[in-house]
Order: structure tokens, then sequence, then C-alpha cells
């Protein structure tokens, strides 16, 4: 539920009005922002002045990570901003919901699974998880679905207190055991679940018997519930959801592969038979200009860099992706002259 909009403070660009505050809590909103010169929406998410230290070098960190996944089904961030009450934020595109009546989500046709699967896997290639895949984090984009919100995402196998939404949570991060990436596809095979069959896999009842049903071989029967689903493909589900993360798929590549085997597609069709790549390979900068990055960002860090370095070392990238978070906290890269 919206709410009628209160003053945000000034910093954001000119062309672009508050219309509305999507959610507020514990020192964190989300706005709905209008372009007043192209009518388009966007979203507009922050931290309070006085939210918690933590919070605000959250956000900071969720920016970034969303700055390297550049990916057709990942949102695009638009720009950092710091407001003059100190309110720290990014802006990013607004997204639709998914429709899941809608072409690519139906068990012969999983050409939206794909594309979520995609998203994870270059998320897992740089080391994190999202810990909180859910159907309201899967929007609708321009070329398809999109993910969101990686707020909750932890470096893989970090030491984290069980944390996303009750119904999508692995068992193994229930229980502080060891974990990895197939922890997110422990998630998205309950959204699965959701979406074909319009019930969560936990189902109703005492949170006792949701655990029990959690930790134990899911029993779907999904050829009895819903339609059109090819033979073999509800396993590969099961699969997804057993509770012993060394019997689901390794990672996300081998869980499409299964899922595609078995979804009814014609052979060859390869187009389909890979997941989504990357609009841009993700970059990993050194630990020190990560960290001067992130309190650049804050407020509180450098704002020169001197990039040195020989032909070939990938300098000119580096000073492309520094450009892209210089501009976000109103700076300019400029070339030297040797």
């Amino acid at each position: 539920m919206t709410t009628p909009a209160v003053r945000l403070a000034p910093g954001l660009p000119g062309s672009l009005e508050p219309v509305e505050t999507i959610h507020r809590a514990s020192g964190r909103s989300v706005w709905r922002l209008r372009d007043v010169r192209s009518g388009r929406r966007q979203v507009f998410k922050c931290v309070e002045p006085d939210a918690d230290p933590s919070q605000r070098r959250g956000i900071v960190d969720e920016f970034l990570l969303l700055e390297r996944l550049r990916h057709p089904h990942w949102v695009r961030p638009l720009g950092f901003h710091h407001l003059e009450d100190g309110t720290l934020g990014y802006r990013m595109e607004e997204l639709a919901p998914f429709d899941t009546a809608e072409e690519g989500w139906r068990p012969r046709d999983p050409e939206a699974v794909r594309q979520v699967l995609g998203a994870l896997r270059l998320l897992h290639a740089v080391g994190f998880c999202h810990l909180d895949l859910k159907p309201g984090q899967i929007l609708r984009g321009r070329d398809g679905v999109c993910l969101v919100d990686p707020g909750l995402a932890a470096p893989v196998g970090s030491t984290v207190e069980p944390r996303g939404t009750w119904g999508y949570i692995a068992p193994e991060l229930l229980d502080r055991r060891p974990w990895d990436e197939r922890a997110d596809l422990y998630a998205f095979g309950c959204v699965l679940v959701e979406v074909w069959t319009g019930t969560n896999l936990l189902g109703e009842g005492e949170v006792a018997d949701q655990i029990r049903r959690q930790r134990s071989v899911p029993d779907l029967r999904l050829r009895e519930r819903v339609e059109e689903m090819p033979e073999g493909l509800d396993r590969a589900v099961e699969r997804l959801l057993h509770p012993d993360p060394d019997r689901r798929p390794r990672d996300a590549n081998r869980a499409w592969e299964e899922l595609h085997s078995l979804a009814g597609y014609r052979d060859g069709y390869f187009e389909r038979s890979r997941l989504p790549v990357p609009l841009d390979l993700p970059f990993f900068p050194s630990a020190g200009l990560e960290e001067d990055w992130r309190a650049a960002l804050r407020g509180t860090g450098p704002r020169r860099w001197v990039l040195t370095g020989a032909a070939g070392s990938g300098r000119r990238r580096l000073r492309d992706r520094l450009a892209a978070v210089a501009e976000t906290i109103g700076g300019t890269v400029r070339r030297r002259a040797p």
C-alpha cells in the first residue's frame, strides 16, 4: 500500500519529483519518483539520516553490488545520491509485478525460469547469494523478468543469521548449517511451486507442522495438480527443494540443464538450452579500492584517485567503472596526459 508523500529533502536531479512513499520502516524508505520531463517513473530506495550505521553501510553495499551485475535480468541502478539532510540512497527504474499467466512461466514454456536462473548465476559468480528470493523480488522488465532488491545478499558461505522470508528460507540456513548458492536454488523451487500451484510450499497450519514439512523430502505431486506438467519436470523441481543441499543441483546452470531437458523443448533448440549471459563481465576491484568507493559513496572517503598501470593491465576498464561511480557522487574522471 502506498501513502501520500511527505517532504523528501533536496538532492535528487532537478527533473525528478517524489510522488509517494511505497514503503517506510526502521529507518528505510522506498519512494516513487516521476521525471517531470519524460513522465517516466523511478524508484528511490534510501536510508534516513538517523538510521543505524549498519543500514547506511548496507545501502552502499547494495548499490555497488547491483552496479556490478550488468545483466538483462537484473534491475539497473540509475545513480546514488546524498540528500541535503543526510539521507543516502539509489535510484532504479520502476518495474511492474510479473503475471504468472503470461508466457514464460508455463511448465512447457519456462522462459522466465531461464531468465531468473541466468541472473542468479551471475550473482553467484561474483560471490554472493540473494537470500530473499520470492515472487515479490521478481518483476517484469523490458526484456522479460528482472530480479531486484539484494538488500539481504551475503557472501557465499559466510556466517549469517537466518534471513529472508518465511516459506522461502532453505533448511540449512534455519538450522545454521554450512550453506552456499544452493540456498537460492531452494528458494526458487519454492517460487516455482507457488507460481504453478497458487499455494506456498509450507501450506497452512501450525509453525511446527510447516517446519516438519520443510525438513522432509517433498512429495508435491505436481503432475496431478498442474496442467501440462511434463513427465520428470516435477522430479526436477523436487530436487531443488530437497532438504539436503547435496541432493540439489550444484549450481544455477545445472538446475537449468535439468529443468530444460524435461520441459518439453524440442531437441536442438540451442537458444534456450543456455542461460542468458551478462551485458558486461562483472568487475572485481582490489580490496583497497573497493573500500575507497564505499567510503566515497557514504561521503566520508577520498574523491580523487590516480590510476597507473601498463598497457593491457585493464586501466581503461577500471577508469570506465570508476567514472560510473564518480558520477553518482557528482564527480568526474579525467584523463591526464602522460
